[in-house]
């Protein structure tokens, strides 16, 4: 038996796998390691903070009223939008937005191409003269809709990058968090049971739409 050539041989097969290993399995996995901090730290970080600092003070509604006129005339609506708190996070994101593009998951490229198609289709028709007013105001709050569509979409992809590349799984995270918060609740002795069911109850809706949303991002 030729022992020298069975080591050549045992060699080169290990070689061999070890290249597949390291070229297949781990290098690509360092690419997308890279991939997520590089996302984490020049858009998706800077945009949460973003989102934390603002997002609550966001409103985009469109506020009806009826105003009687006569006992045969058919009342008076009156439309007002409410657009609250986009004076001074609509140009920052714009900003990191433009700058870091290349970075943004498929799926928030799509609700940022929605608002910027809103923003640029409210700009255009406010400019008509023969433009209708409600049309022009339905649009202004469309698209600051948008906006917030966008933001929240893009809460998630942070979710979902942070978990990944620090290892956590993110649902497993979220159940745990809801879990914790389901206990204060109960062993709150300032609520009454009905308030503890109430609050419960918001949990689980708070924690289907959020499991529901990550999810739908995963197809």
């Amino acid at each position: 038996m030729d022992y020298k050539l069975i080591s050549v041989i045992i060699t080169a097969v290990i070689t061999i796998v070890l290249f597949f290993f390291l070229h297949f399995i781990i290098s690509p996995f360092n690419r997308r390691n890279e991939l997520r901090k590089e996302k984490l730290k020049e858009l998706y970080g800077p945009l949460y903070y973003l989102i934390l600092t603002h997002r609550k003070n966001l409103k985009a509604d469109m506020e009806i009223k009826e105003h009687e006129i006569g006992d045969n005339e058919p009342p008076y609506i009156e439309r007002n939008p409410v657009i609250e708190g986009f004076e001074k996070v609509i140009p920052e994101v714009e900003k990191l937005i433009s700058k870091n593009i290349h970075l943004l998951s498929y799926e928030d490229a799509i609700h940022w191409h929605s608002y910027i198609k809103a923003n640029e289709q409210f700009q255009t028709d406010s400019d008509k003269e023969d433009a209708s007013e409600n049309e022009v105001l339905d649009l202004l709050v469309d698209s600051h809709q948008e906006f917030i569509n966008f933001l929240d979409e893009a809460k998630v992809t942070y979710y979902k990058l942070y978990h990944q590349f620090y290892g956590i799984n993110y649902l497993k995270f979220i159940n745990t968090r809801f879990k914790k918060r389901k206990v204060n609740i109960n062993s709150n002795p300032f609520y009454s049971e009905e308030e503890k069911l109430i609050k419960i109850e918001r949990l689980h809706q708070q924690e289907e739409k959020i499991l529901n949303h990550y999810e739908s991002k995963r197809m």
